[in-house]
């Protein structure tokens, strides 16, 4: 889809004819070939077969549930997951095969964990599922290298501290989650988290890797930015802004990426705003006042990052496919 993008800029721009645009579409292999779309549509139906197997294993056990014995129920998960695990006998972890059959048999461990914890009732406490799920899913992890293995243990890991503060706060704890130590550890979690993703995507930047890295920035800069939101000090302000101003540093000069700067000033916006209206103003008036500062900081913030875009898509670095295809209007 940029490649499609760029030429229809250079139309625009006057550095290609209109009639080459189906000869430059093939050049720039801007559109799938066959071949492509077949293996597309083959990963396609791998992932949907390993949903449907998922789901009718899930439909199975809640349908027939009260039927089956005890000793039934565990030796039939238990031959799910190592039959999960046989495609890799003939594909390794890096084929899309084996990468299915490897994240069918994560979920199908969690199914097995759950099934122990239900049947022999060990007063296992929820967190306690998701952090041993997350702990046994770690090797494979640093043995496989795959993206939705490392994007499971993120996300168990996550849940794992979420219910470990809800298990001993209470309910209470929803409404006090960004003012307890909760918010700390978190924010260190997705940090540490991020800056392993980052390091290793310098060296194997996987198809999916760019994705799940947004995904824990984003979460990231949530936390940072709520935690300084609701503990408005000099503490607060402090690590909001060494999270921030690295993350800035790092994504504007090093690897750039836009929407990440956008996050990151729109992180800054709030905590602006937020503070002059908790500090400042406490009336209709002020909340007018704060509402006009919001737009115009999102205005410049705007302005700012269209500049880089255009700073980094400038036509003097674009190399064009076929000097045949180009064209200026002066021609025409």
């Amino acid at each position: 889809m940029n490649k499609i993008y760029q030429l229809m800029q250079w139309i625009q721009q006057g550095h290609l004819n209109a009639k080459n645009l189906p000869q430059a579409l093939e050049v720039t292999h801007a559109v799938a070939s066959p071949a492509q779309q077949f293996i597309f549509w083959q990963r396609f139906l791998l992932i949907g077969g390993a949903f449907t197997f998922i789901s009718s294993v899930i439909f199975f056990f809640a349908f027939n549930w009260d039927d089956l014995g005890r000793l039934f129920k565990l030796a039939l998960v238990q031959f799910l997951f190592v039959l999960s695990l046989a495609p890799l006998l003939k594909f390794n972890a890096a084929h899309p095969v084996g990468q299915l059959a490897l994240g069918t048999a994560a979920l199908m461990l969690g199914a097995c964990l759950a099934l122990i914890g239900q049947t022999y009732q060990t007063g296992a406490d929820t967190y306690e599922l998701f952090l041993y799920w997350a702990v046994l899913l770690t090797p494979w992890l640093i043995l496989s290298q795959q993206v939705f293995i490392a994007f499971l243990v993120w996300l168990l890991s996550n849940l794992a501290l979420y219910l470990y503060h809800w298990h001993f706060s209470g309910l209470f704890f929803v409404f006090d989650i960004l003012a307890t130590t909760y918010t700390w550890q978190a924010l260190s979690l997705n940090l540490v988290f991020l800056i392993v993703l980052e390091t290793y995507a310098k060296f194997d930047n996987k198809f999916g890797l760019p994705s799940l890295i947004s995904a824990i920035f984003i979460y990231t800069v949530f936390l940072a930015t709520d935690f300084a939101l609701y503990n408005i000090n000099l503490t607060s302000f402090i690590v909001w802004l060494s999270i921030l101003s690295p993350s800035f540093y790092f994504y504007r000069y090093k690897k750039l990426n836009v929407l990440h700067l956008s996050v990151i000033l729109l992180s800054a916006i709030f905590y602006l705003n937020f503070y002059l209206a908790v500090k400042i103003f406490n009336d209709y008036l002020g909340a007018g006042f704060i509402s006009l500062i919001f737009f115009i900081t999102c205005f410049f913030a705007g302005r700012y990052l269209k500049n880089i875009y255009q700073l980094s898509n400038l036509p003097k670095n674009i190399v064009t496919p076929n000097a045949n295809l180009v064209e200026g209007r002066k021609h025409d």
